[in-house]
């Protein structure tokens, strides 16, 4: 591929990550972005993005296609009890990707707990208040 496009890939194309992707195809980008369920690919698609289905139970085809294109790739996928399954099942797919410029991992600040308002960074003790967090 010789064109200079950006392409963003969003493993977990929930609430954040549809933020970050509109402010994105404003700039030109193109987004592609998983969904768990047929039902929401579907609601990524009438976004007029591409959506691929991941639910992290297998690897995908799909997303091993996309993955050859993708400039940047973001990361919202929530950990199951056995670890990240984007890693798991695309990790090999990520590092080999030829045109990948850049990767981020968006995880949620339920591994902090409520601090009322103050700063939190990475260099914060966790304090998970749920599952979720302690995952």
């Amino acid at each position: 591929m010789t064109d200079n496009a950006m392409r963003l890939f969003c493993f977990g194309l929930g609430y954040s990550g549809r933020v970050l992707a509109e402010r994105l195809c404003l700039e030109g980008w193109t987004i592609t972005g998983t969904a768990r369920t047929v039902e929401g690919v579907a609601a990524i698609a009438a976004s007029g993005w591409n959506g691929v289905l991941f639910d992290g139970a297998r690897a995908s085809a799909d997303v091993r296609g996309a993955l050859e294109t993708v400039t940047h790739a973001l990361v919202s996928v929530p950990p199951d009890a056995a670890g990240d399954p984007v890693l798991r099942w695309h990790g090999a797919h990520i590092a080999s990707a030829p045109r990948l410029a850049w990767i981020g991992y968006l995880s949620t600040v339920g591994v902090y707990g409520d601090h009322g308002g103050a700063l939190v960074d990475e260099t914060t003790p966790p304090a998970p208040a749920s599952e979720r967090g302690r995952r």
